[in-house]
């Protein structure tokens, strides 16, 4: 969730929240723009810091994220802010992120996935369905001797479903996945929004969508 947090600011800004140069190099600019941790915000790592004999830098008190990010909205800011914890615990799980106001805006298409005038228009899902019911009913009368296990084509259990049950992180991965579809969207909907600048800035958007 920390990852997200970061590259959530990356999109924004197209350049890297903590460009840290070494090991050392990136816990000091990342004190340098959260702040160093404390016994309030994470007693457990100053702990496991004293236990190899590790100092983080001086107490620094950080930077204030809107002025870093002044592309992005408020609860995009506090979003970054709450996946950008030193405390992992502090940090919001996947479900609990796609919770937040940021994404209760979400009801938008990014361009890239909106359908094109030329496009052929998909086969409604009941169309496929009743479609398939009658190959079964055919196939029923030219073949009677059908499976004994076999069953109607309208109990078909979704893919999510039976992901879920064979494997325990299922819902997890679900929630992962929801959550970066949501967050791509948002932040596509906000960049709509900004003045494109020269044709530079164009191209890194372009290579943004790319990568």
């Amino acid at each position: 969730m920390w990852a997200m947090g970061a590259i959530m600011a990356e999109l924004f800004t197209l350049r890297p929240l903590f460009p840290g140069s070494s090991e050392a190099d990136e816990i000091y600019k990342i004190c340098s723009v959260i702040g160093s941790p404390t016994e309030s915000s994470w007693a457990e790592g100053l702990e496991l810091a004293s236990t190899i004999n590790y100092l983080f830098p001086v107490q620094r008190g950080g930077v204030n994220l809107s002025a870093l990010i002044p592309s992005a909205s408020k609860d995009a800011v506090n979003l970054i802010a709450s996946l950008c914890s030193w405390d992992p615990c502090k940090r919001p799980t996947a479900s609990e992120a796609l919770q937040h106001p940021f994404f209760q805006s979400c009801y938008y298409v990014a361009p890239s996935l909106r359908p094109k005038s030329n496009t052929i228009a998909r086969t409604p899902p009941s169309a496929v369905l009743n479609g398939r019911r009658a190959v079964d009913q055919k196939c029923a009368k030219k073949y009677p001797g059908s499976l004994p296990n076999s069953k109607p084509a309208g109990n078909v259990t979704s893919f999510s479903k039976v992901h879920a049950s064979l494997n325990p992180d299922g819902a997890k991965l679900t929630s992962l996945l929801e959550l970066k579809h949501k967050w791509w969207c948002q932040m596509e909907k906000e960049k709509e929004q900004l003045p494109l600048g020269n044709g530079e800035t164009e191209r890194s958007l372009m290579e943004l969508k790319v990568r």
